[in-house]
C-alpha cells in the first residue's frame, strides 16, 4: 500500500514537516491443516453418530511500514522525507486442537442427545504445550402429547465451554532508548505473564419452539446466561521491580438475555399469502468480578470528560462515564478540571431491538419489507462538538452546547432510539410464455426486482446515523460517534434467472 499527502493541501499546512508518504508491504501466511472421522449406527430403537477430528492452524505475518514527513512536491520516494519512520510488525501464533462428539436420536427420533469435548492449546498460552478443555452438552426433546391446534412443540437446553485465546501478555517486551545520542534497548513497563491462559466462557440456555395451526404460527423463546472468566487485564505492581504493571489472567463478566421469534401467516388463499416475521432480543451484563481498581479502558483517543467506557465491578461493561456535574462554577460561568464531577450517565446497550418483516405475494408479483427498532442506550456524538469549535462557533446552537458543555454538562451524550426502514423491494415472476420470448436456452425461471435499502431513519439523535462506532467491531466503547461517513441509501434494479 502506498499514501501520497503532498505537502501542497490543507491539512499538511498545519504539520511543521508537510508533505508525508506512507508506504506498507507484508507477508501474511495462514495454513490450515484438519481432519474429521464419522461414523454412524443405526438401529432399531436409536441413531447414534460418532464424530473425531483435529486441526491445526498457523498465522505469521510480517508488515514493515515506512513514513516519511516533510516531502517536497512531486517525491513520491520516502527515502528522500526530511524525517522517515520505520515500523515493523511480527506476528506468529501455532495452535493444535482436537475434539470428539457423539449424537444420541432414540424414542421415535423425539430425543436428541448429544455430548463433546475440544481440547485446544496455542503458542500464546503461558504453557505452549498445556491442553485446555471445552466440553458441551445439549439436549431436545419433542413432545409426543400435543394440545389442540399445536403441531409440534420441543423444549430444548444446551451447556458449553469456549475459549478465547490470549493475543498478548505472555512476554515483556523491549522498547528503544536513546541515551546520549545513541540508540539501545531497554525492558518494557509492561510485565509479561508467563502464565497467562485463554480467558473462558461458559454459556446456559434454554428454550422452546411451537408450530401450529398446520404451520401458519411458529414461535421460539430462549433465554441464556454467559459467565466470561479470567479475562486478560492489566494489574498494578510495586515500582521496586522495575515495572509499573502486569499482565494477569482476572475477572468475570456474567451476561443474561432473551430472544424471542414469531412467524405468522395471517393470510394465506389462492393467488394471495401474507407471512410476517418478529423478533426480539434483550441482553444485560455486569462485571460481576474485578481484582484491580475500576478503571478506563483507554478506548479511542478521547477524554472522560466527553463520555467513555469504564470498567466497574457491579456495572455493566457497556456503561458510559462522562463529566455531568460541576461543584462550583467559575464567574463566567465554565467549570474548572479540579471542579468537574464524573457520573455515569447511560449505557451503549440498547433496552431491546426488534425487527419486522413482511412478505405479501400477490399471484407472481412479490413485496417485501424489512423494519428495525432499536429502543434506548446511548451514543457520544462527538461530531456536534468539532462542529461547536468549528462551523456552529457563532450560532445559536453551537453557542448552547458550548456554553453548557464548559459548564460541566454532558451535552453529547444523546439517546440512540432509533426505527428504521431497512428494506423495501419488489419483485416481478415473469410468465413462462413471455420468459420464452426474452431469454433464450433453457430458462427455468426469471424475475425483476426493483428494490431500496436504508430508505428512512426515525431518531431523535441529532448525528447523521445512531448506529456508529468510529472504532470499529470492537469490544468496548462502540458508542463514540466521530465524524462518519452518512449513510448510504441504496437502489437496485435486478434480473434473476435460473438456468
Amino acid at each position: 500500500a502506498k499514501i501520497i499527502s503532498p505537502a501542497t493541501i490543507y491539512i499538511e499546512q498545519a504539520s511543521g514537516t508537510p508533505g508525508t508518504l506512507y508506504t506498507s508491504s507484508g507477508t501474511v501466511v495462514n495454513a490450515n491443516l484438519g481432519g474429521t472421522l464419522s461414523h454412524r449406527l443405526i438401529t432399531n430403537p436409536f441413531t447414534a453418530t460418532t464424530s473425531a477430528g483435529f486441526g491445526q492452524n498457523r498465522r505469521q505475518s510480517d508488515v514493515v511500514a515506512n513514513t516519511g514527513r516533510g516531502v517536497f512536491p512531486g517525491v513520491t520516494n520516502v527515502s528522500l522525507a526530511t524525517q522517515t519512520f520505520i515500523n515493523e510488525s511480527q506476528v506468529l501464533i501455532k495452535s493444535f486442537s482436537y475434539f470428539a462428539q457423539e449424537e444420541f436420536l432414540t424414542l421415535n427420533e423425539r430425543l436428541l442427545l448429544t455430548a463433546g469435548v475440544t481440547n485446544e492449546r496455542t503458542s500464546n498460552n503461558g504453557d505452549a504445550r498445556k491442553f485446555y478443555s471445552y466440553p458441551k452438552y445439549s439436549a431436545s426433546y419433542r413432545l409426543p402429547w400435543l394440545p389442540s391446534q399445536v403441531n409440534e412443540l420441543k423444549f430444548r437446553a444446551a451447556y458449553g465451554k469456549a475459549g478465547n485465546q490470549p493475543l498478548s501478555g505472555k512476554f515483556t517486551f523491549l522498547t528503544t532508548l536513546f541515551d546520549e545520542g545513541t540508540s539501545g534497548l531497554r525492558a518494557s513497563t509492561v510485565k509479561g505473564f508467563p502464565g497467562i491462559k485463554p480467558e473462558t466462557a461458559t454459556e446456559t440456555e434454554g428454550g422452546f419452539d411451537i408450530t401450529a395451526f398446520n404451520g401458519r404460527v411458529s414461535f421460539n423463546a430462549t433465554a441464556y446466561k454467559k459467565i466470561i472468566d479470567d479475562l486478560l487485564l492489566q494489574a498494578s505492581i510495586a515500582p521496586s521491580t522495575g515495572f509499573s504493571t502486569q499482565f494477569i489472567n482476572g475477572g468475570q463478566i456474567t451476561n443474561h438475555g432473551q430472544e424471542l421469534g414469531l412467524i405468522v401467516t395471517p393470510i394465506q388463499r389462492s393467488g394471495f399469502e401474507w407471512v410476517s416475521n418478529t423478533t426480539y432480543a434483550r441482553q444485560r451484563g455486569k462485571v460481576t468480578e474485578l481484582p484491580v481498581p475500576a478503571f478506563n479502558p483507554g478506548v479511542g483517543s478521547f477524554s472522560t470528560r466527553y463520555g467513555n467506557a469504564f470498567i466497574k465491578k457491579g456495572e455493566s461493561p457497556s456503561v458510559i462515564q462522562a463529566v455531568n456535574g460541576c461543584l462550583a462554577l467559575s464567574a463566567t460561568g465554565t467549570c474548572s478540571s479540579a471542579n468537574r464531577i464524573t457520573k455515569f450517565v447511560g449505557d451503549g446497550n440498547p433496552d431491546f431491538t426488534m425487527g419486522f418483516s413482511n412478505d405479501f405475494t400477490f399471484g407472481p408479483l412479490r413485496l417485501t419489507s424489512l423494519m428495525d427498532w432499536r429502543k434506548g442506550g446511548k451514543v457520544i456524538n462527538l461530531t456536534n462538538n468539532y462542529f461547536d469549535q468549528g462551523l456552529l462557533a457563532d450560532t445559536a446552537v453551537g453557542n448552547k452546547r458550548g456554553a453548557d458543555f464548559a459548564a460541566g454538562k454532558a451535552v453529547y451524550a444523546e439517546q440512540a432510539t432509533f426505527l428504521k426502514i431497512r428494506e423495501i423491494g419488489v419483485s416481478y415472476e415473469i410468465p413462462a410464455g413471455l420468459r420464452e420470448r426474452l431469454f433464450t436456452g433453457k430458462v427455468s425461471n426469471a424475475s425483476i426486482e426493483i428494490s431500496g435499502r436504508n430508505l428512512k431513519t426515525w431518531t431523535p439523535y441529532t448525528g447523521l446515523d445512531p448506529e456508529v462506532s468510529n472504532f470499529s467491531n470492537q469490544p468496548l466503547g462502540r458508542f463514540q460517534d466521530v465524524t462518519p461517513y452518512p449513510p448510504s441509501r441504496t437502489f437496485y434494479f435486478s434480473v434473476h434467472t435460473t438456468f
